[in-house]
């Protein structure tokens, strides 16, 4: 007795999602091989110029960038995808540097529309607004770029789903945190040089470490790339978009970012312990800074740094949702976060304070203290924002607020007028005073300017009334229609003074 024919059996469902991740990973390691040629490539681009092999090889492999990830299925893109490489070519046949600048912004301008029309559009019904729209929701997607490359990275990990499941969350939270803690560090470093002294090494790092930042740099231009592929089928930054960012920001996410932030910022405040309990000595041995010269610099740095810090905060805080962002842990890394960065702005407008007394008040000072005291009131109402779980978005109306606030105080206590009398009660310290910054003043210091004539020296008071009487005024100044408060009271005094 024969025995039945066994059926002739086709691919089950097993064996597709067995080959679906293989496939996932063989182009995850194509695209991968595409970022480091083009990190290369903007590392020998950042050396010589846009010109030549390097520049033509940049737009190659940006374009292989697109190509290998999968994203680019219209073909209109597909056609623009083909001709960015074509232009490149004029970078190395063409030397002109008009010629040189026009290449390279066709090129890289084609791949920019390819990427915006990856999923759909059509080039023949092009609408500029919506395309400009499109690119404008995006701009803030290419900072959190590199989530899409450490989460394809970790596919490439052979583990459990569960898992690889948690490798994801943590290498995205790697993959946003690294940029923004370099960044960040590096702001801190040239503002405060003790905290500098902390990652000195023992060894010459050389050129290889420019080169390093150059390939990262290129990397990240082909991973911001990649994000406007994603995202430029619908033009919007939606936190539930799985193809925007892999998945929605978790908690484990979250806390290596903020916890990066903690540590980079706590650090910080322990720099400023050790200079300020160490004391002369160690400062200029450490940093070959005096302690004046310390403590009067990086003032425009640190605020910087806060200003980025926040973005970041409410960023995440937006990325992430209500549900992650009222945990507990979670919550108390925001509001550790926000009480160090306040730290930052007190040590920025204290340093500001100790520069004014050494060389006098200029009004980019004064608004610029101004502007630190303003932040550090947004941080206070956004940390309490953050930890605290509410069911209203009021932050940006106390933003908005305290800033409409705080313009109407330093309308009414005439900024010009307190520079002008701090750098006049300077000369009555027998300490210099820039006569010719104060002729750059308006006519809001003129009264000030005349009331100091008989305290000032001799030797100023003749410059002193020179300011005031030279102002320029326009010759329409005592028309009606140009009425101004300001101008009629330094009129007056110039009736008063000048012959």
């Amino acid at each position: 007795m024969n025995a039945p024919a066994r059926p002739v059996r086709g691919p089950d469902a097993d064996d597709v999602a067995t080959e679906r991740p293989r496939a996932d990973s063989r182009r995850t390691r194509w695209l991968l091989l595409a970022l480091l040629t083009t990190g290369v490539c903007v590392e020998l681009v950042l050396r010589s110029d846009m010109g030549g092999m390097a520049g033509a090889g940049t737009i190659l492999a940006l374009a292989v960038v697109l190509l290998v990830s999968g994203e680019v299925t219209n073909r209109p893109a597909q056609v623009l995808l083909g001709l960015a490489p074509l232009m490149a070519v004029f970078l190395v046949v063409r030397a002109s540097e008009w010629l040189l600048v026009l290449n390279a912004m066709a090129a890289l301008g084609l791949l920019g529309v390819a990427a915006l029309l990856a999923r759909r559009g059509d080039l023949l019904d092009l609408a500029v607004s919506r395309l400009v729209a499109r690119a404008v929701t995006l701009v803030p997607g290419a900072v959190y770029s590199p989530l899409r490359l450490m989460d394809r990275l970790a596919v490439l990990a052979p583990l459990a789903p569960g898992n690889r499941d948690q490798l994801r969350s943590v290498m995205r939270g790697v993959g946003l945190a690294v940029p923004l803690l370099a960044v960040l560090g590096l702001l801190l470093a040239s503002a405060d040089a003790v905290f500098a002294s902390f990652f000195s090494l023992p060894l010459d790092p050389g050129p290889w470490l420019g080169d390093a930042v150059g390939v990262m740099f290129g990397i990240w231009v082909g991973c911001a790339l990649l994000w406007a592929a994603v995202g430029g089928g619908d033009g919007e930054l939606d936190p539930s978009d799985e193809g925007a960012l892999g998945r929605p920001l978790g908690a484990t996410e979250v806390t290596v970012v903020l916890g990066g932030l903690v540590g980079v910022y706590g650090l910080f405040a322990v720099a400023q312990l050790v200079a300020a309990r160490a004391g002369d000595t160690y400062i200029l041995e450490t940093t070959g800074l005096t302690a004046a010269e310390h403590a009067r610099s990086g003032f425009f740095q640190l605020l910087w740094a806060a200003g980025i810090t926040l973005v970041v905060l409410l960023g995440i805080h937006r990325l992430a949702g209500r549900e992650v962002a009222a945990r507990r842990s979670v919550a108390v890394l925001n509001g550790a976060a926000a009480a160090l960065t306040m730290a930052v702005v007190a040590v920025a407008i204290s340093r500001l304070g100790l520069y004014e007394d050494a060389f006098g008040l200029t009004m980019l000072r004064v608004l610029s203290t101004i502007f630190a005291w303003w932040l550090g009131v947004v941080f206070v109402a956004v940390g309490i924002y953050l930890v605290v779980p509410w069911r209203r978005t009021w932050w940006p109306a106390a933003v908005a607020a305290t800033g409409l606030a705080t313009l109407v105080v330093v309308n009414l206590m005439n900024p010009e007028r307190v520079v002008a009398e701090h750098n006049i009660a300077r000369t009555l310290d027998g300490r210099p005073v820039d006569v010719a910054y104060l002729a750059e003043l308006s006519d809001d210091a003129v009264p000030v300017l005349a009331a100091s004539l008989d305290e000032l020296p001799v030797e100023l008071r003749d410059d002193v009334e020179a300011v005031i009487c030279d102002t320029w005024r326009p010759a329409y100044a005592d028309e009606w229609f140009a009425a101004n408060r300001a101008e009629r009271a330094a009129a007056k005094v110039r009736d008063e003074i000048c012959v």
